[in-house]
């Protein structure tokens, strides 16, 4: 990305410019102030011109968003094959039938806040006769943002690949099923086993770029230009993300999915029966106020993880361009170039590893519920406000959630001891500042396991010619240019395999440790020695051809033909693995502290330094009509052809834990280059101003194109197995010939504008259809589709005089929602999945220009 910013000796003469903006959301129902302010001067000396400039900024922001959220849907049937362990799924009352059902609505709503710093000095010198510009440059940028999150869900789909207890969740007689099977209403009820969580999840984030650059510019004479860039670059970044959930024996709920917003009531009421072992004495669940600590079943405090990333970068580049004129035949200029970088990451990670029970271990009863504790929660209404004041019905609104404050970093150190103190923690969860690693103490204050660091250094270097012919005697005047670089990209990454321990306890340890001791030797909780990749070097040349060929004084008709490739995140090249196990128990109904049965399995997930690349060889073809001198119309056709495409794969492979040289058979997930395919379409555009049109109405103008994109022949190899054994998230619902994420077969934008005598405006309307956002979701484990969606956005600016411009600003004004789809199976089938609103946002600005 080239970054142009504003310079000095690019502007006449001294420039002062200021903007306010202030901006509201309706569902937040809070005003986000923005400012920002530039001052620029230039002067003339014996020397040479200096120009100097300087421009700050600030900016908060505050949204909410709410949704409501389906867990997946799974079989009920007596001949189900996905969980063969389960055997029959069938519904009570539906004999005989195949029916398709989630187990559970979700509720969430989450408040967001981004305040934004940013600085931008640079200084300029000119020689007297303007064959030479030096530029140095700093931009700073400071960055923090926080969102505070609540989620209703039932346990049920805390792992979605995990369908253990599908049988425990029935329906009412009300239930409604589509023509195909597929629920959409009715009363979902459940046994005590199957509790709803309230979940407190607060994340704070903060980011700081220091941008330092120098260039240097050299114009000898009319033909030749230089150019000297250097920058470096120094980032930071830190992350805390923690959640403490409460767990309460869960009421029956109605949902119906037959409105554009779902509709869902907690019940107070429980048809299966059953009495949680934490319950007081006599009392039932779902027979008292959900928001009385003393009620029916007392909530508790069930499990706590918190989660730190600490990550610092640096790159440090350089750029060399040259350029001829040539002033005679076709050839016109030769350009040429080289540019190199270099690029170290050290990022600190516990990947959301620290997690582990509070005052409840499996299988036993809690050591403290909410009544007399209310340091363990407070009460969170969702009020008529919520979805735009659809979607909760009934009078069970209000539940206990963990204290908010209690998720911030430093409250939480407090909120381990006062646990501890308290004798409300006897799962064993403690903060990352007191977790001691195989040698028996962290490596630092936060608290990061050695195993927890990973490096990543990128080296690039490239060069390229380019060639540039006009020939304006020609009956039909062409233009073009021929251009080839040369790519290298080296990659070393350091990282560690990390063999975690299953948060379980004491009695599931135990059970755990008798049965599966191979698993327990495995996943200790240790951490390999530092493993270091240096994969092969990648070197490619990418040429490229654009020809240009006025038809009449009015079409123009263009060709260009390239290779081009897109490199890996970072992320996705870190050189660690994750291998985890996924453990499901079965207790005694009797007796809750006996465990009948358990279930393990192994999986793995990671990095890939070895990633290479996505190539692509693309052809476009375009014809423009320039029909006025405020229209247009354009047609372009297009095609990509693409190979090495990241994909993530599983891998049944044999893992060795280095610590205590056990092994283990399992599938491992990561990204890998596999595949290839094509893109293609064609893009339709049309803009005018009817300036022929009397007096005011000369105004107007419009806007609109649609784009048309086809994918075809994405070769996509088996993932793995698609059924589930043991829990194994890995083989869960794997799928193959998905598209590439982010392309819509359809997309238009429509835009009404008005520009006439100092009124500036503009409605637009964008829309997409369907397409594909995740190949695999962090919670479905399965591909998670967005559905069609448009939005209308609108601006008007009026222009006071040479000084002042005052403007109105509105987005996403229809108040659409966001809707998603998971995929449910490889014939395509898709199920709802989340249903989101977003705020409705107004904005007022005023700019002024000295």
């Amino acid at each position: 990305m080239n970054l142009i910013t504003r310079k000095p000796l690019d502007m006449d003469g001294r420039k002062i410019f200021l903007s306010a903006k202030t901006s509201y959301g309706d569902l937040v129902d809070d005003w986000s102030p923005s400012y920002s302010g530039l001052f620029s001067d230039r002067w003339d000396t014996d020397i040479g011109e200096f120009g100097f400039l300087i421009s700050a900024s600030t900016s908060e922001f505050t949204a909410r968003g709410d949704g409501i959220n389906l867990t997946n849907f799974y079989e009920r049937s007596a001949t189900q094959t996905e969980f063969p362990t389960l055997g029959s799924t069938e519904l009570p009352g539906y004999a005989g039938k195949k029916l398709y059902m989630p187990t559970g609505p979700w509720m969430q709503t989450a408040d967001s806040n981004r305040d934004r710093n940013g600085f931008d000095a640079a200084l300029q010198w000119q020689n007297s006769d303007e064959t030479i510009k030096a530029t140095a440059e700093f931009i700073r940028s400071d960055s923090e943002e926080s969102w505070r999150e609540r989620v209703l869900f039932p346990t049920t789909s805390s792992q979605g690949f995990d369908a253990d207890l599908t049988n425990a969740v029935l329906v009412g007689t009300d239930a409604t099923f589509d023509d195909k099977g597929y629920f959409t209403s009715g009363t979902i009820s459940y046994p005590w086993n199957v509790a709803y969580l309230a979940s407190t999840r607060g994340d704070r984030t903060e980011s700081i770029v220091e941008d330092a650059s120098f260039n240097v510019l050299l114009t000898p004479d009319h033909k030749w230009k230089i150019e000297l860039d250097y920058q470096t670059l120094d980032t930071s970044y830190e992350r805390e993300n923690n959640t403490i959930n409460n767990r309460f024996a869960m009421s029956d709920v109605f949902l119906d999915l037959r409105t554009k917003i779902p509709t869902v009531k907690f019940l107070g009421t429980n048809a299966t029966g059953g009495v949680p072992d934490w319950c007081p004495a006599g009392k039932n669940p779902g027979t008292a106020d959900l928001s009385d600590p003393a009620g029916a079943c007392d909530y508790y405090q069930v499990s706590i993880m918190d989660t730190n990333v600490d990550a610092e970068g640096t790159m440090d580049s350089f750029t060399a361009d040259v350029e001829y004129q040539i002033e005679s035949g076709w050839l016109k200029s030769i350009a040429g170039g080289a540019y190199f970088s270099d690029i170290d990451r050290t990022t600190q990670d516990d990947e959301y590893i620290n997690w582990g029970a509070v005052s409840h271990t499996w299988g036993t009863a809690p050591t403290a519920g909410m009544a007399g504790n209310p340091e363990l929660y407070e009460g969170v209404t969702f009020g008529n406000d919520f979805m735009g004041g659809k979607g909760l019905a009934g009078d069970n609104r209000t539940f206990l959630f963990p204290r908010m404050s209690n998720t911030q970093e430093k409250n939480l150190l407090a909120y381990d001891q006062f646990l501890m103190d308290k004798g409300l923690n006897n799962g064993g969860w403690r903060n990352r500042g007191a977790r001691v690693s195989i040698d028996g103490k962290p490596t630092n204050a936060q608290g990061y396991l050695p195993h927890e660091t990973v490096t990543t250094a990128i080296d690039r270097e490239e060069a390229y010619v380019r060639f540039d012919f006009v020939n304006d005697e020609l009956a039909m005047p062409v233009k073009a240019n021929v251009g080839l670089r040369y790519v290298s990209y080296g990659v070393e990454a350091t990282g560690t395999s990390r063999f975690n321990k299953p948060g379980l306890g004491d009695v599931a340890e135990a059970y755990y440790k008798q049965n599966f001791p191979t698993y327990a030797a495995f996943f200790n909780g240790g951490g390999s020695t530092v493993n270091t990749a240096e994969p092969d070097t990648y070197t490619t040349t990418l040429p490229s051809l654009n020809v240009s060929v006025a038809v009449t004084d009015d079409i123009i008709t263009r060709f260009a033909v390239s290779k081009a490739i897109f490199f890996p995140s970072l992320y996705d090249m870190r050189n660690t693995t994750n291998y985890n196990a996924a453990v499901t128990s079965t207790t005694d109904p009797a007796n809750p502290a006996n465990i009948i049965d358990m279930k393990v399995s192994a999986n793995g997930t990671g990095g890939n330094p070895n990633l290479q690349p996505e190539e692509s060889n693309q052809i476009d073809l375009t014809a423009e009509w320039y029909f006025s001198e405020v229209g247009s119309l354009t047609l372009s056709l297009f095609q990509k052809d693409i190979e090495n495409l990241f994909r993530e794969r599983n891998y049944q492979t044999t893992v060795i834990n280095p610590d205590t040289g056990t092994s283990m058979d399992m599938l491992v997930r990561r990204q890998v280059n596999e595949g290839e395919g094509s893109i293609k379409g064609f893009e339709v555009a049309y803009q005018q101003f009817y300036d022929f049109l009397p007096g005011f109405w000369s105004g107007f103008g419009t806007q609109f194109n649609y784009t048309y994109v086809s994918q075809d022949d994405l070769e996509d190899a088996e993932m793995g197995t698609s059924v589930s054994v043991g829990g194994d998230r890995n083989a869960f619902r794997n799928f193959n010939n998905l598209p590439l994420p982010g392309l819509s077969e359809d997309t238009y934008n429509f835009a009404l504008m008005y520009q006439y005598e100092g009124v500036e405006a503009r409605f637009a309307y964008n829309w997409r259809s369907e397409y594909l956002i995740t190949r695999r979701d962090a919670n479905s484990f399965a591909p998670i589709f967005s559905e069609d969606q448009g939005y209308l956005d609108a601006s008007i600016w009026y222009t006071i005089n040479d000084n002042f411009r005052i403007g109105i600003e509105g987005s996403n004004l229809l108040d659409e929602m966001t809707l998603t789809r998971t995929q449910f199976n490889q014939e395509g089938v898709t199920t709802p999945k989340n249903f989101s609103l977003t705020d409705r946002r107004y904005a007022l600005s005023v700019r002024a220009t000295f």
